[in-house]
């Protein structure tokens, strides 16, 4: 199935270990299989908590018009959410890249869709004990950072260049006793005194030919 797999990272597509520039003409010369699933690198995900009713089931239409209240009606945004009906809340996670997929959708007789943060945290939550957390991780030239909050992303940020990172990372209000899981080479850069990080090697939860199924 990893044979399927097609990255995309602003006007780059990863595919069979080639990199090609983002276009129709490339596309076109590409052979992709009917079955794709598609991961996007590099863009922010953006998160909303709404609180609902929780005795009231939510239409289906109704979702829809609180997704277009919180993000508007931009053509190029892919949308998934959530409903905690123990706390009425509604978790809608928002990344830009949607008009690319369109695109990618051409010829296939399935694709499914999700941005790395998601991967990740889908991944990465089975094999931590806390109910919160955060983590800060690397990708084919991107750092990432997630806060989660039980089965949910609760806040996250991308960036290319690793000292405007940890820039970002250092001026977030984080609760205290926050268990920090992060990549060796990016605890590397962090000032003196940030001791309390957990070293973790990622390699296995973002290996393409076991995970991407």
């Amino acid at each position: 199935m990893e044979n399927n797999l097609i990255e995309i990272c602003n006007e780059k597509i990863f595919y069979k270990n080639n990199t090609y520039k983002f276009s129709l003409e490339s596309l076109r010369g590409i052979k992709l299989g009917k079955k794709r699933k598609v991961v996007i690198l590099g863009e922010d995900l953006y998160t909303k908590k709404i609180k609902l009713n929780k005795r009231v089931k939510v239409k289906e239409e109704e979702i829809q018009n609180v997704i277009e209240r919180a993000f508007g009606s931009s053509e190029d945004f892919l949308f998934h959410y959530e409903f905690s009906r123990r706390k009425g809340e509604l978790i809608i996670y928002a990344v830009k890249g949607g008009m690319k997929i369109r695109e990618l959708c051409q010829g296939a007789a399935s694709i499914k869709v999700e941005p790395i943060q998601i991967y990740f945290f889908n991944k990465f939550r089975k094999k931590v004990r806390e109910k919160k957390w955060e983590t800060l991780f690397s990708y084919k030239d991107s750092y990432y950072y997630i806060s989660c909050n039980e089965k949910f992303i609760s806040r996250s940020f991308v960036d290319n260049n690793l000292s405007r990172f940890i820039e970002k990372y250092l001026e977030l209000e984080r609760e205290e006793n926050l268990k920090t899981y992060i990549e060796e080479e990016i605890s590397k850069e962090f000032p003196e005194g940030y001791n309390s990080f957990i070293i973790k090697e990622f390699g296995e939860v973002l290996n393409a030919k076991k995970v991407y199924k």
